[in-house]
């Protein structure tokens, strides 16, 4: 197990922002709490873990009908914010580019690129910081 704290560096001093990073060797299986959680993280079946309570919850996720369908929605989610963001961000580029081509006005760019026309003005306002 290794504990990471963030410094900066050219102050020596702790960065102070509250995270804690805790990196685990998905490998260790030490006669304590830390190898069960990694034995339990390798289990295909949630009969063959040792954390009760865990094994129960990866049992409903992935046995019980109502848990499946749970997990599915959660996932079915996951990829529709994945797949809006990676619209969003091909947005953004399309609008950078439609902006150094700067034959349009902001008006038609955002709906081109079905970006708020403010968002469309900082694209342009960013461009311009760049060029000088």
């Amino acid at each position: 197990m290794y504990h990471i704290e963030r410094i900066i560096k050219e102050l020596g001093t702790d960065f102070n922002d509250g995270t804690h990073i805790i990196y685990v060797n998905g490998q260790y299986r030490g006669n304590d709490p830390i190898g069960d959680l990694m034995h339990d993280f390798s289990c295909k079946k949630s009969a063959d873990m040792k954390n009760k309570i865990f094994a129960e919850k990866v049992r409903y996720l992935k046995e019980d009908e109502q848990g499946v369908a749970q997990m599915y929605k959660i996932m079915e989610d996951f990829a529709r914010e994945e797949r809006a963001e990676a619209r969003a961000e091909r947005n953004i580029e399309v609008a950078e580019e439609m902006l150094k081509e700067g034959s349009l006005p902001l008006e038609k760019i955002a709906q081109f690129t079905d970006l708020p026309l403010e968002t469309v003005r900082q694209i342009a306002q960013k461009l311009a910081a760049v060029q000088r």
